[in-house]
């Protein structure tokens, strides 16, 4: 049986933390969908600040789930493929990136912190492979 360390136990805890984020903020977009119609919608709320609620979750959730998938090792090609114009916004996605990765690891020197994020997605990569080769 495989023994998690510390770290991939805080790495495990973490990336269940945001991925319970991003459902509950798509959730939230689905809330608010429904409520852009006038039977839905609150009569003292404008159209134009559903709309603009939407457009703001949207964004949190689209570069959360970039930075998610590419902590967890996935090449950005498997994640989206956007149009030349919709280009995601990189500082926000290394944001949340450090943030976790700070979560996990503390204060350790960045390029330490680096090998180890890079040797905890080839260990996630591999039980991935094992798990599919046994099947």
């Amino acid at each position: 049986m495989y023994e998690m360390s510390v770290e991939e136990v805080k790495r495990y805890k973490v990336l269940q933390e945001v991925k319970e984020e991003i459902k509950t903020e798509a959730s939230e977009i689905r809330r608010l969908k429904e409520s852009r119609t006038r039977r839905h919608r609150d009569k003292d709320i404008p159209l134009w600040k559903v709309e603009s609620d939407i457009a703001s979750h949207r964004n949190n959730v689209r570069h959360k789930h970039i930075a998610y998938c590419e902590f967890r090792g996935k090449e950005r090609s498997q994640i989206e493929m956007p149009r030349i114009d919709n280009k995601p916004y990189e500082r926000l996605i290394k944001k949340y990136k450090d943030k976790w990765t700070e979560e996990i690891y503390g204060d350790r020197p960045k390029d330490l912190t680096i090998l180890l994020v890079k040797q905890a997605q080839l260990r996630h990569m591999r039980r991935t492979v094992e798990q599919f080769d046994s099947a």
